[in-house]
């Protein structure tokens, strides 16, 4: 099989928007003959992913280096994307606790919500030394993972479970309001409940240094390739299916997106849909592949 393999992240070619707004037409149409609502689907997925990251382990989804080209305010000055960084090599016994808050002022601080494995944390410490990541999954079977991982050393990572809807506090625990850089949500917010990523954006606020923290955010975009592909069955509310291993996947539209974040707290800096094409020439098929790429600045903090 062949592919001829198009990308184009800064714009997008008239063909490709055809294209999409195609696919979101169709898909239109086919929720609204489909669409039922039901409530089957309102469970915790934790047990779900905890049985995906224990058959799966490490092995499912590769590391993302290209998150580098997406998200260059990662890297140091004077680095470039592509450069190639070696595994982290740690001598002597690996430091497994967690760092004091005047470790913490010397670093660059990231949190990554729904961490998983590390596939995004690894590939960012290994280019930035500068980066400590904290990384949070509610699955204690991915934790467990990462913290096998011969790269993790609480000197760069410290990665524990929380539920970001529920366990505000024993987050404090480890990280103080205020004094996160970056809080990366990288195919995080698709997985939980539409109602629930109201309080994820809500930690951010409280955890944001506000004026320059920002949330970085990819996930999937509605009229993606994945969720024409969805069964009718899995479609559990509007844009939100799930999966066969009973995991939830969420398509974003930019304006539902920027709803979780209102501009009486955030400056929109990025808000944009990327779109990628694969032809398969020898089928005379189509497919298009569709992400939602933004960045969110603080620029002020609530009252709760």
């Amino acid at each position: 099989m062949q592919h001829n393999t198009t990308n184009n992240y800064a714009t997008r070619s008239n063909k490709a928007l055809a294209l999409a707004q195609l696919e979101s037409n169709e898909i239109a149409k086919y929720l609204e003959s489909s669409f039922q609502r039901t409530t089957e689907g309102a469970f915790s997925t934790k047990q779900e992913w905890n049985s995906f990251y224990s058959t799966k382990q490490n092995r499912f989804f590769k590391n993302r280096y290209n998150l580098r080209y997406f998200f260059p305010e990662l890297l140091p000055a004077g680095i470039q994307p592509q450069d190639w960084h070696p595994p982290l090599e740690w001598k002597g016994e690996r430091c497994m606790e967690p760092p004091s808050i005047e470790e913490l002022c010397q670093h660059t601080i990231v949190l990554e919500i729904g961490c998983g494995v590390g596939n995004s944390i690894f590939p960012l410490i290994r280019a930035n030394p500068n980066l400590f990541i904290f990384g949070i999954d509610f699955s204690e079977e991915a934790i467990r993972v990462l913290r096998n991982n011969i790269e993790y050393d609480c000197r760069r990572v410290y990665a524990f479970v929380a539920d970001v809807t529920k366990d505000e506090e024993s987050i404090y625990q480890y990280i103080p309001p205020h004094s996160v850089d970056y809080i990366t949500l990288f195919w995080t917010l698709s997985a939980q409940f539409p109602q629930d990523m109201k309080y994820t954006v809500e930690l951010a606020q409280k955890l944001l240094k506000p004026g320059t923290g920002k949330v970085l955010f990819r996930d999937y975009a509605f009229g993606d390739l994945a969720q024409i592909r969805q069964h009718p069955k899995n479609c559990i509310d509007r844009n939100l299916y799930r999966r066969g291993d009973g995991t939830l996947a969420y398509y974003f539209t930019e304006s539902f997106l920027q709803s979780l974040f209102p501009s009486s707290h955030w400056q929109t800096l990025q808000l944009q849909t990327h779109t990628k094409t694969v032809t398969n020439r020898k089928e005379d098929k189509t497919m298009t592949r569709r992400w939602l790429q933004a960045k969110f600045l603080l620029v002020s903090t609530p009252n709760y």
